[in-house]
């Protein structure tokens, strides 16, 4: 995989174990959105089947605390920042540990807790239907093509009665190293995994892509047949 970026990551010095990567598997590491004179606008997706909830709107969630998730390669990753006082920067959010916002939630008085989680598991949507951070899903590999980038930062997911869900995406390429990536993902596996889901999951190899079906006519025509000579009866 080639990385061709404004900003370097923990990671990026793999590439050079390769001879720079492969030039087939292209990794154009920008910003999501185009930046103007207040920062990177957020991204609204339509999306629908996404199983989980809405960071904004857990507990451990305020006006001085929040919540969010880094979508890597396919896989949720927790992320908490304590203020909003750079809201468009999204190398303020840092790797959180679930436990520790499981106890945040069990301190505060008058709150009771709204949904159900344990360690290295995600917020669901329902109590019954957890999800694992740091696991794979099909509804994630989906919003990666959508956004077009394997690395971005999701900050509220808005429900909607009518039509489908809208995905609040950070239009700011996240930093993994300032995100404190380097102390869950090693860099080699890292790169292997941003290089396999670039080039085999989130961006089908053409290698890999079903065939197209050929009909008869093409098969006729391109074996050098006449359609209207060379299948007529002899006299």
């Amino acid at each position: 995989m080639v990385i061709q970026s404004p900003f370097k990551d923990y990671y990026d010095f793999v590439a050079n174990r390769y001879g720079g990567g492969d030039p087939r598997i292209v990794y154009a590491r920008n910003s999501i959105s185009i930046r103007n004179q207040y920062g990177w606008p957020p991204l609204n997706v339509a999306f629908n089947g996404m199983r989980f909830a809405d960071p904004s709107t857990w507990p451990a969630s305020d006006a001085h605390y929040e919540l969010a998730y880094a979508i890597v390669a396919g896989c949720s990753y927790l992320l908490s920042r304590r203020s909003k006082l750079w809201p468009n920067d999204v190398n303020t959010w840092r790797l959180a540990d679930p436990e520790e916002i499981q106890k945040r939630d069990s301190e505060r008085k008058g709150r009771p807790r709204r949904r159900r989680f344990s360690w290295k598991r995600g917020f669901g949507a329902w109590p019954r239907q957890e999800v694992e951070f740091g696991k794979q899903y099909p509804e994630l590999v989906q919003l990666s093509r959508l956004v077009k980038h394997p690395v971005f930062i999701v900050t509220a997911i808005r429900g909607s009665w009518r039509g489908p869900n809208t995905i609040v995406v950070a239009g700011q390429c996240p930093v993994l190293a300032t995100l404190g990536f380097p102390s869950l993902i090693a860099p080699e596996q890292m790169y292997q995994n941003l290089a396999y889901f670039m080039g085999n999951t989130m961006n089908v190899s053409p290698d890999k892509a079903l065939p197209v079906e050929v009909s008869n006519r093409e098969k006729i025509l391109k074996a050098g047949f006449d359609l209207k000579q060379s299948f007529r009866h002899r006299v």
